[in-house]
């Protein structure tokens, strides 16, 4: 950030950290819900309503990442007045960014929801696997390289861009997992 935007930049990214733990928060609300549901379901052998609460939670998710990826669009002046004072130069900065990074949040939290959902049909290398994937294989490249294909926009589109890109391999590894059992 420093290289990119200056001090100013990490003041302002700072906010979306800031926001980060929250809006895992929710995602997690979603999880810890749903997961007395979800083993109970798996440990009876009952897909049917393990496939009806995995649907319910993904909904949640969707609609809770839906919700404050909007939010943090629309309402980025507000977020930020809520940490910096609108004389900082990071102000400017942070509304500009916050957008993009609450580009993110959905993928953010169905990211969550599925490892927890993982976790909870004794899958737990799988989920270690995407959240570590998630959370620091893929993340360090596009913090690399998304700033310089994209300039300032690429940091702020990093955590978005590695959250997006987990989900697509949650989604393939699914599919060939399905692939198998079929076969």
């Amino acid at each position: 950030f420093i290289h990119y935007l200056g001090e100013a930049g990490v003041a302002a990214y700072s906010v979306a950290c800031y926001c980060f733990p929250v809006i895992f928060m929710m995602a997690n609300a979603i999880v810890q819900s749903g997961q007395p549901i979800v083993s109970f379901a798996y440990g009876a052998g009952n897909q049917t309503r393990l496939a009806e609460a995995r649907s319910m939670m993904l909904r949640w998710a969707v609609t809770t990442g839906i919700v404050v990826s909007v939010g943090m669009f629309l309402c980025s002046d507000y977020v930020t007045m809520l940490f910096l004072d609108a004389t900082e130069p990071a102000y400017s900065l942070c509304i500009e960014g916050l957008p993009y990074f609450g580009l993110g949040v959905l993928f953010l939290t169905v990211n969550i929801v599925l490892v927890g959902f993982m976790q909870s049909i004794e899958q737990a290398s799988r989920a270690t696997l995407f959240t570590l994937l998630r959370g620091f294989v893929i993340v360090i490249p596009t913090f690399i390289l998304l700033p310089e294909l994209l300039g300032n926009v690429g940091v702020w589109l990093a955590i978005p861009t590695a959250e997006l890109i987990t989900l697509l391999l949650i989604y393939l590894s699914q599919k060939v997992l399905t692939k198998r059992n079929i076969d």
